[in-house]
């Protein structure tokens, strides 16, 4: 087997993990954006995590990294 060979099977794995990775990023901005939007609002962390129907830990993570993304460089 020629190393130039054309494997179909690890290109659509491929193409399944880079989409997968691009959809994960989409979806995580927009929930960012959620957040932010909640937070600016005055809700606290455990309304905000009713709201979108997750844990109040999993609401923390995303504001810490929304200030990580909020700080200048």
């Amino acid at each position: 087997m020629s190393i130039y060979e054309y494997d179909a099977r690890k290109h659509i794995e491929m193409e399944k993990e880079d989409s997968y990775k691009d959809g994960y990023q989409a979806g995580e901005a927009v929930l960012l954006q959620i957040v932010q939007k909640k937070l600016s609002k005055g809700k606290t962390i455990p309304q905000i995590a009713a709201d979108l129907e997750i844990d109040e830990d999993s609401v923390t993570e995303l504001i810490g990294l929304i200030e990580k993304r909020d700080l200048p460089d």
